[in-house]
């Protein structure tokens, strides 16, 4: 997704360069709906990141991982209750059940960029099998 520099509409198509609050700087980003498989833990109660993985074929695919959102979401105690085991290569595994809208700015390599946390939701246990360890790919 490009990032867009646009001139005001009361300013004339040809403005000096030097004049740049004329401009308006405009990203693009998307929405979507991820499952949280595994989180990053800082220490006890703080998150650095958390692993999320897309729908795609009835199979899980990890997506990336997201840094940015968490506070106030309550997102801590909610990822400490479904642990699904240690942590693996400083990941935690969780249990399927929390979905997180996301607001992210493209993909790299298939991975989101620029991840924000805007809700979290808990879901049905999720039938989907994963493709190999969703939270671990994302490193």
């Amino acid at each position: 997704m490009p990032n867009f520099a646009l001139p005001r509409a009361a300013v004339p198509d040809r403005v000096p360069r030097d004049i740049r609050q004329e401009w308006l700087k405009s990203k693009c980003f998307q929405l979507g709906v991820f499952a949280i498989t595994g989180f990053r833990e800082l220490g006890q109660g703080r998150l650095e990141a958390i692993y999320v993985a897309e729908e795609r074929g009835g199979v899980l695919h990890p997506a990336g991982r997201v840094q940015f959102g968490f506070p106030g979401k309550g997102l801590w105690p909610a990822l400490d209750r479904i642990r699904a085991g240690p942590a693996r290569k400083g990941v935690v595994p969780v249990r399927p059940g929390l979905m997180a809208e996301i607001k992210y700015f493209g993909r790299l390599g298939g991975w989101i960029r620029d991840g924000v946390v805007l809700s979290v939701a808990v879901t049905p246990q999720h039938r989907l099998p994963h493709r190999g360890d969703a939270a671990l790919a994302a490193d």
